[in-house]
């Protein structure tokens, strides 16, 4: 069965030789690891949810090439895979400042307002990392900007820490117009 042969190769921290390979970039490797049985590899991932999948690695890191060859041999569904935090690749690019990466996830049909464990969304890590190339993508997007995670904050309320530039994207964007600015937070902070 190839879903113990990939738990069998996993190492001490729990990666697979196909998570490393994405994560480092090692095209080749990505290309021969995902040759056989694909739908066992998504189905160990899927179960295994503990760590990052290879999509995740590679999105990651960058990987771009990893990435597009991930989809085309495993097939769409790695595009929401989650890890143990529920974040999806997109989480993990929005966070990465990957804008080719959260491109070619959403040219695959991720979903935007995926949520993690945290109820946060894509949107809401780039704007609490302030990776502005991405908040723009995301906003072109559609993605809810109305959507509040457990603590209450909307992506607004991460886009105003630090210098505002965050926020100033948000604001600036055709998607804004029909957001609540006066939406309080858990702590009564707009």
């Amino acid at each position: 069965m190839i879903s113990q042969l990939w738990a069998d190769l996993e190492d001490n921290d729990g990666f697979t030789p196909l998570q490393w390979a994405a994560y480092s970039g090692h095209e080749g490797c990505v290309e021969i690891l995902t040759l056989a049985n694909p739908e066992e590899i998504v189905s160990y991932f899927k179960e295994t949810n503990t760590t990052f999948s290879p999509a995740h690695c590679a999105v990651f890191k960058n990987q771009i090439q990893c990435l597009v060859l991930l989809i085309e041999h495993l097939g769409k569904s790695v595009v929401d895979l989650h890890d143990a935090n529920k974040r999806t690749p997109l989480h993990i690019a929005a966070m990465s400042n990957s804008v080719e990466c959260c491109k070619i996830l959403m040219e695959n049909g991720c979903d935007v307002n995926s949520r993690d464990d945290k109820m946060r969304t894509p949107l809401m890590l780039a704007c609490q990392f302030q990776n502005l190339k991405c908040i723009e993508l995301l906003l072109s997007t559609g993605c809810d900007l109305d959507l509040v995670d457990k603590i209450g904050n909307m992506a607004l309320h991460y886009g105003c820490e630090k210098d505002g530039h965050a926020a100033n994207v948000i604001l600036d964007s055709a998607s804004f117009v029909d957001t609540n600015v006066s939406r309080q937070n858990n702590k009564g902070k707009t």
